[in-house]
């Protein structure tokens, strides 16, 4: 009742504007109505002010807002339905010669309920582009309305297809996208059109199956494409590149060249620079995992920083790889990590910006140079960023964050479950790493025969692909478990292993890897203690305290017990500031044998309360601790997940040799209550 007495004092022009405007969208932006209903702005002004002032309108921002959805239905219903349903279609053709946004177009055009004309439709294919990269979202909805719209002219409809699926891409739907290419290829089929004429929708296909771990699908429809693509060349060369991904990552490295060498050698007859890149990348990502890194990084590089190949992206090609992780992973391997971190960076910026990035491989090189450099609190940080169509949650991340949080003593269920490793581009490293996790879980729990074996397995140099360059990470522990077991044939062959990936490309993290293997097998406490160096240099952490750990056992076996204390102290402050409570754990049972103990409550030069040993990240856990708070709490207030702040919570029950959180909370307490005794009036022993 309310309503239409305030509809009654409206003037009747008014209440024509508000019924338009109710018809052709839930905002009002008075420029675009004056426009559409070709009435000065001045007089539209007006009226909508007379709106606001009787509460019909309100404020939105920038724009205007029916108060209600039953206001705006009520002004809607005044008009005739078929004006209702082609309002929206008739404003938009007045705005696109006005120059309104796309986007604001694209959302009049959605507001329809009538059926897109071809003058529409055309103008729709031409604005796909820009409109993808605005809103990736927006564009799904109006090209998936647009390909409704049956039209015997085949060119607009496939244009308005391959637009639809990367628009799916560029939002991260790659599942719909499958349907949508396998409509518009079964389209092309129905007009009877030639393969090359649909040349984008076969590439889109296959692309997306290679995205979603599909590999056995995606050969098929290459092998299928490449049969019949008559002369199209260049879909030839950037489907053969294509393959040379998908063969790599099922460790075909023989095939993944030749088929690479193919892709490049199209890619320059045709001038197609989506098939020399495709062809490059994978020749790098060999090379690399060959441990050729010189070879490599050249190849990298020109990938990286010879621009024709972002020139693809204006044409919406997807890359389907990423134009900077060769030269990332690269500069992991060298040691140069701050220069790593800022090409991963421009991976991402790229990533965000363009469509047909895939920045899983980005953010899984930054997951393992965090695990190497020590900066385990932040593997997976920025993950949401992500808008690759394998999506954020990434197993292969994950597998390095479940590695990291077995090295603090945290041992969850899903480490002991049996996998299921699915076809996927990330499952050799993905199961590689969780195979390495789930031996040092088996040589914790005393198997150390299963974590032998494990390890062996992981460590097969007869195998080529994707985990050879991985396969020198494991060494250390391999060698460690294979002395401490007595196997001295295994712990021979891990050294010459790690002696003959380091002849193929030196660098100080393989020297230490060697340099400590070698020492291993043949008890030479000063190689070890070379190899701590060469860790150090190399910037990797967790490697040194391995390093310390390995060279005060071997110190303690010679009876050396002061030298070995040394070590071991080194040792376990490596750990302590990683919070790798599973290495010092194991670093003080080995010791142990030997009659060597730390002294209590003492960690190397740390003061007697074990506080200076927490990371500024485990020292606010901690205070939350001693406040009384629980984990879920903990991880509300520190922006942190759960299973991180359970990480820094065994980290600091390790550090400060306590048994639980009980006892946290009640060592709180009495260093509160002795600082009270200390200080009883508040003052500082600084003052």
């Amino acid at each position: 009742m309310e309503d239409s007495r305030q509809l009654d004092y409206l003037d009747p022009a008014v209440q024509n504007v508000l019924s338009t405007a109710a018809a052709v969208g839930p905002d009002i932006e008075p420029v675009e109505l004056a426009i559409i209903l070709d009435q000065p702005l001045l007089t539209i002004w007006v009226m909508l002010d007379a709106a606001v002032d009787c509460g019909v309108l309100q404020h939105m921002g920038d724009a205007l807002t029916f108060r209600d959805n039953a206001l705006r239905t009520t002004f809607a219903n005044r008009l005739p339905a078929p004006d209702r349903a082609r309002m929206p279609l008739d404003a938009a053709r007045r705005l696109i010669p006005a120059g309104v946004s796309d986007q604001r177009i694209a959302r009049y055009l959605l507001e329809a309920r009538a059926s897109f004309d071809q003058d529409l439709l055309e103008w729709i294919a031409a604005v796909a582009a820009v409109l993808t990269l605005q809103d990736s979202r927006l564009a799904v909805r109006l090209l998936a309305r647009a390909c409704a719209v049956g039209l015997p002219d085949d060119d607009i409809v496939e244009v308005l297809c391959v637009w639809r699926v990367r628009a799916l891409l560029r939002c991260g739907r790659a599942a719909a996208a499958v349907p949508a290419v396998r409509s518009a290829l079964e389209h092309a089929r129905r007009s009877d059109r030639h393969l090359r004429e649909v040349a984008d929708m076969v590439w889109l296909c296959a692309y997306v199956e290679y995205t979603q771990g599909r590999f056995t699908d995606a050969l098929e429809t290459i092998n299928t494409a490449i049969d019949r693509v008559d002369r199209h060349e260049a879909l030839r060369g950037r489907l053969s590149g294509l393959a040379a991904l998908i063969l790599l990552a099922r460790q075909r490295t023989t095939d993944a060249e030749a088929a690479a060498a193919e892709a490049i050698s199209v890619g320059e007859s045709e001038n197609d620079t989506t098939a020399i890149g495709l062809g490059r990348h994978v020749l790098g990502m060999i090379r690399y995992h060959e441990g050729l890194l010189d070879e490599a990084i050249e190849l990298g590089d020109v990938v990286a920083d010879d621009h024709r190949y972002c020139g693809v992206l204006l044409q919406w090609q997807p890359l389907a790889f990423d134009l900077f992780a060769v030269r990332a992973l690269c500069l992991i391997e060298l040691g140069r990590t701050t220069e790593a971190e800022d090409t991963l960076n421009r991976s991402f910026e790229l990533g965000r910006v363009e469509p047909g990035i895939d920045p899983p491989q980005s953010w899984r090189a930054r997951a393992r140079l965090r695990f190497l450099t020590g900066n385990w609190d932040v593997v997976a940080e920025g993950q949401t960023e992500s808008s690759s169509p394998v999506g954020v949650d990434d197993p292969t991340t994950r597998s390095w964050t479940t590695l990291i949080e077995i090295n603090r003593g945290i041992i969850g269920a899903e480490i002991l479950d049996p996998v299921d490793f699915r076809e996927a581009s990330d499952t050799c490293e993905q199961q590689f790493v969780w195979s390495w996790a789930r031996a040092l879980v088996d040589e914790a729990n005393g198997q150390l025969a299963d974590a032998i074996k494990r390890l062996v397995v992981l460590c097969d140099d007869t195998a080529d692909g994707a985990t050879m360059a991985l396969r020198y990470y494991v060494y250390p522990d391999l060698a460690r478990m294979a002395v401490t077991a007595g196997d001295s044939k295994i712990s021979t062959q891990v050294a010459l292993l790690a002696e003959q990936w380091e002849s193929r490309y030196s660098t100080a993290a393989r020297r230490g890897t060697a340099l400590l293997c070698r020492g291993l097998a043949d008890s030479k406490p000063t190689l070890v203690e070379s190899a701590e160096a060469e860790f150090r240099a190399a910037g990797r952490p967790h490697y040194v305290g391995q390093a310390c750990e390995n060279l005060a056992t071997l110190l303690g076996a010679s009876g050396r017990r002061g030298d070995a204390r040394a070590a071991l102290y080194r040792a376990v402050d490596q750990y302590s500031t990683l919070g790798a409570a599973m290495g010092i754990t194991r670093a003080d049972a080995r010791l142990r044998q030997f009659g060597i103990r730390r002294g209590r409550n003492r960690l190397s030069g740390h003061t007697n309360t074990g506080q200076p040993a927490l990371t500024p990240a485990e020292k606010r856990v901690a205070e939350l601790i001693a406040l009384g708070h629980s984990n879920s709490e903990i991880a509300a207030r520190t922006y942190l997940s759960q299973r991180t702040v359970e990480s820094h919570v065994s980290a600091i029950l390790a550090k400060r040799g306590a048994q639980s959180r009980v006892q946290l909370v009640a060592n709180a307490e009495q260093g509160l209550r002795a600082t009270r005794q200390q200080h009883p009036n508040g003052s500082s022993s600084n003052k």
